[in-house]
């Protein structure tokens, strides 16, 4: 059984995000936690999210259970619930959510966990950034073409140029470390994930020339993780 109602927004908002990248996904609750790797359809990125048990009121996971869940379904169902407290059981091969004085049943499939290992990203460029802002920009500029050039050295810089457009912004960025670099991504991707604002106050940036583009963020109850492809100049 699970219960929880203080970081109820938050968890509804993990799973809007999620549900930016797939349809379905597996989700793998734990003794410790729950554990989500979404991965858009393209394969171009993907999101990795570890949930510590300690965000719920109560959380009583005995053994792991790996849950193939339709992520669109429950987005809905999280909807008609948002301003309940919620319990979740695992029951004959369905996920009950249970609120104030409504209830359904979604149900999965059961799968084994992926064995895929995390991709080992080498990032030379590391940066530490207010959430909003970075995607604020990120926004705006999906307004003027489809990808963007960040380039890293004293500055963390984001570039933007179509047929009609160029565009620049200097970021309000704390440098980690970094060398001399740049790399081109996709907006649209970036774009999907703007709602994990809202879980994180900061996020860290990092890439490298041709390299993906690493993004976390972290908080005291979730670990969370996107990384996206470059594009070929």
């Amino acid at each position: 059984m699970i219960k929880i109602k203080k970081k109820l927004n938050e968890f509804i908002c993990i799973f809007d995000v999620i549900g930016s990248l797939c349809q379905e996904t597996d989700v793998v609750f734990s003794p410790d936690g729950i554990y989500i790797k979404a991965i858009h359809p393209s394969n171009h990125c993907l999101i990795i999210i570890k949930i510590n048990k300690d965000m719920f009121e109560e959380y009583d996971v005995k053994k792991e259970e790996v849950c193939t869940l339709n992520i669109e379904l429950l987005n809905k169902i999280l909807e008609n619930l948002k301003k309940d407290k919620l319990e979740l059981n695992i029951v004959d091969n369905k996920l009950r959510i249970v609120g104030e004085n409504k209830s359904f049943a979604l149900k999965y499939f059961v799968t084994e966990p992926d064995a895929k290992n995390r991709p080992n990203v080498t990032t030379t460029s590391k940066w530490s950034i207010v959430s909003r802002d970075f995607f604020t920009h990120v926004s705006n500029f999906a307004e003027f073409g489809s990808y963007c050039k960040i380039h890293g050295d004293d500055n963390l810089s984001l570039h933007v140029e179509s047929t009609l457009v160029e565009g620049n912004v200097v970021l309000d960025a704390e440098k980690i470390e970094s060398e001399n670099c740049y790399s081109f991504y996709d907006l649209t991707y970036l774009n999907m994930i703007k709602k994990s604002e809202e879980l994180f106050e900061k996020m860290r940036v990092g890439f490298g020339r041709n390299n993906p583009l690493v993004i976390r963020g972290t908080n005291e109850h979730i670990d969370f993780e996107f990384i996206l492809a470059s594009r070929a100049e």
